[in-house]
């Protein structure tokens, strides 16, 4: 067939061969090569007629330089410069064509080989030391995550709680990283976390752990398999309340506890080799850390009935793992593809059992809450990774075509559910593993499990931890966003004296991995957006101490520190620009007045009555009465005599709820609610839906509680935000409007008399 020959011409033999062709397959697979030809060619596209336009949209800025340093390398070819470069001959230099003397290379470019050195001897090094205390670093500064460098030649850096964080990305992904979060896949490097490991007799190890947390119910279903003394008997993670008080919770109701804030707890597979022996890890936020090393040393002590050699021994092991977290509906197929074992592990058992999982679930959160998998001798991340980056995020979610044989890897369209029967039976016949032991970075030796031995030194692959990250309530409401929690080792041991930067080097490789197989990668907003409006508070856990946790001692010192930072802005400004809250009814514009929400009646305003107020978290009392209040059931209401009959600190409790707004409008931080003045309001309220439900502030009104934080939610398109009301004013008001509601309630931002109408719902 001649190429210029017409199509209407060709036979119907070459017309059916020709239309199998897929022109979008042809051209993904050949990628690479049209970027090499476009290369070479120089050709510009419709859109970009000039060097800056060639960037992309989330690296534009209004104000752009038409210095060439201020491209990236690879669009300096295309900028007017180059281009009077090319046309005067490739021999001429800039100097002759500009007429400016070339600058020298500056002082700080010549020594940037030693200072990255140097940067990299700091990176190496453990921030903090085995032990009860942190080893501070004798320059002052923070600590450093171990992708600290890869942050920050791309993300706006800040410090909190002692280690240098990422805050922001400098390009603009927010609303992608939002997307990502729920329908793609959102990385963090959550190795600020602190880990501390508690080894020693099962039983003491089980009354040490009891006096201070108490894990989050779930249903049957999900909840792992319990022995005789009521924990899990397989290696799993649980999530729950950290409390700061040494008494045992076992069976307790949670009302009234102080609670130091949330923590996640690893609990070991049982030693084979030693009979009732067994670890567990607590990884607590740094805010807490030094609080509950305390509190867990002191517990230990009290159990310790048996020999120094036997007993519960308390390990700091912050800073030397890394834990990376991925979030999102193809965070689960991305780390099937990004994860491989060495060429001598692939009859191992561990990673026969993760290929069976990837082949049974499509996501994570077709696996029980807390499942951990242990997958030695990995390969290099990176050693797989598409020569350019994917773009179309939806490549791991295509449907394959259903086999007979089930050891077929690939994931289903919608993915099966996994039991923990088939997780923990398959943990059952393994050697248990620790995270303090240098096991976890170098792989065992392969003679103990296959019978050959690795013939150089380069084949020793890196061991991962993986755990299934969701929460109870984050399955029941947002189970899409449910991902897994990569642990490994941050650095392998130091030899012939000098620094080891493979564990350092493994977590970038990771975060390399995801990124060229379209996940995004968010810093602090990300997360507290994610955690907070995105879930639609389910996962408040990790929120913390930001939002939702203000009875917490590091929620009032961030509370305290916002107050200071928003007070000082305000005092900044000239005095014709400043907001006159007095005029507006605002005593209080950036500062919560909790004591004033655990009174009956209304007291003056400014005043804090009470300071041992507390959130109420039992999710019987607030599923089975609080919410029913709410919504009206006259079946639910009770007085405060008969809460403090129940519990005598019921009456003190506040209760966080769910705000979204029922007309256009976002709901603002320090904003106040405000309860219906009565029954009449209620029901108009309740009933209308059309007309524009605003009202003139009064100062009768009851004062229901304050909102927390506030935003327009893209995934319902309205503004939603999260809250705390009190209880004791809860019940007040639906005294007075005795056949109403409180689903519906008013809402007073700070700098505005009118009030809104929002819809208010129970955070279970």
């Amino acid at each position: 067939m001649s190429d210029s020959q017409p199509i209407i011409h060709l036979s119907n033999e070459e017309t059916g061969r020709l239309s199998c062709l897929n022109v979008v397959h042809l051209a993904t697979a050949r990628a690479a090569e049209l970027s090499e030809f476009e290369a070479a060619v120089n050709v510009l596209t419709a859109r970009a007629l000039t060097g800056l336009q060639r960037l992309p949209v989330r690296l534009r800025r209004r104000a752009a330089s038409h210095r060439v340093n201020r491209l990236p390398r690879r669009l300096h070819r295309h900028h007017s410069l180059y281009q009077g470069l090319r046309g005067a001959g490739a021999t001429a230099s800039a100097s002759v064509l500009t007429g400016k003397r070339q600058k020298l290379k500056c002082r700080r470019f010549r020594r940037r080989t030693l200072r990255l050195l140097s940067q990299a001897t700091r990176f190496s090094v453990i921030p903090i030391a085995v032990g009860c205390a942190p080893v501070k670093p004798t320059s002052g500064k923070a600590a450093w995550l171990p992708t600290h460098i890869w942050h920050a030649k791309r993300f706006h850096m800040t410090e909190r709680w002692g280690w240098r964080l990422p805050l922001e990305p400098t390009n603009k992904v927010f609303k992608a990283c939002q997307y990502a979060a729920l329908n793609g896949c959102l990385a963090f490097d959550m190795s600020y976390l602190s880990c501390l490991e508690l080894c020693g007799p099962e039983s003491e190890l089980i009354e040490c752990v009891q006096r201070l947390f108490q894990p989050y119910l779930c249903s049957p279903s999900i909840s792992p398999p319990l022995n005789a003394q009521g924990v899990p008997d397989c290696a799993c993670e649980q999530t729950g309340l950290f409390f700061a008080i040494l008494d045992n919770q076992q069976g307790k109701s949670l009302i009234g506890r102080s609670v130091l804030g949330p923590a996640r707890l690893l609990w070991g597979v049982p030693d084979s080799f030693e009979k009732g022996v067994r670890c567990a890890y607590f990884w607590v936020h740094p805010a807490m850390r030094a609080d509950a090393l305390s509190l867990l040393e002191a517990s230990s002590l009290l159990c310790d009935t048996s020999p120094p050699h036997t007993s519960v021994r308390v390990t700091d092991l912050t800073g030397q793992l890394c834990r990376m977290r991925t979030i999102g509906r193809q965070s689960h197929q991305l780390l099937a593809d990004i994860l491989v074992p060495q060429p001598h592990m692939e009859n191992n058992e561990d990673w026969t059992i993760w290929r069976h999982v990837t082949s049974r679930a499509s996501q994570a959160c077709c696996l029980p809450c807390g499942t951990v998998l242990y997958l030695p001798s990995c390969t290099d991340f990176r050693s797989n990774r598409p020569r350019l980056k994917i773009r179309n995020r939806n490549w791991c979610m295509q449907p394959v075509v259903s086999r007979e044989t089930p050891t077929v890897a690939g994931p289903t369209p919608n993915g099966k559910r996994i039991s923990w029967s088939f997780v923990s039976s398959g943990q059952s016949t393994r050697s248990p593993w620790s995270l303090s032991s240098p096991n976890l970075s170098l792989s065992l030796h392969p003679s103990d499990m296959t019978g050959t031995e690795i013939s150089t030194a380069d084949e020793v692959g890196t061991d991962v931890l993986l755990i299934q990250n969701a929460t109870p309530s984050l399955i029941n409401d947002t189970p899409e966003s449910a991902g897994w929690d990569i642990v490994f080792t941050r650095s392998r041991p130091q030899m012939d004296d000098k620094p080891s930067l493979r564990g350092t080097l493994t977590a970038r490789d990771l975060l390399i991995a995801c990124v060229y197989r379209g996940a995004e990668v968010g810093g602090q907003r990300e997360l507290e957006r994610w955690s907070s409006i995105g879930t639609h508070g389910s996962a408040a856990f990790e929120a913390y101490p930001l939002v939702l946790w203000p009875d917490t001692e590091a929620g009032r010192t961030w509370a305290e520190h916002i107050t200071e930072q928003k007070w000082s802005r305000h005092g900044r400004l000239p005095p014709k620009l400043r907001v006159d809250y007095a005029r507006l009814h605002t005593p209080h514009p950036y500062s919560f007045s909790w004591g004033e929400l655990v009174t009956q009646s209304t007291p003056c305003p400014g005043t804090d009555d009470s300071t041992d107020w507390f959130v109420l978290r039992d999710p019987a009392l607030l599923r089975l009465v609080v919410h029913r209040m709410i919504s009206g059931d006259l079946r639910a209401r009770v007085d405060v005599s008969q809460l403090a009959r129940y519990h005598p600190a019921l009456p003190k409790a506040l209760i966080p709820i769910r705000i979204s707004m029922c007309k256009r409008g976002v709901p603002e931080a320090y904003s106040q609610l405000y309860a219906p003045s009565d029954e009449c309001e209620s029901s108009q309220l309740s009933s209308s839906d059309s007309n524009p439900l605003t009202v003139e502030w009064d100062a009768k009104r009851q004062l229901l509680g304050y909102v927390l934080t506030g935003a327009y939610d893209y995934t319902v398109g309205h503004g939603t935000g999260l809250g705390l009301i009190g209880l004791a004013r809860m019940t007040y008001a639906l005294s007075q409007i005795p056949m109403g509601s409180l689903s519906r309630i008013w809402m007073k931002r700070p700098s505005s008399k009118l009030l809104r109408a929002v819809h208010i719902s129970v955070l279970l």
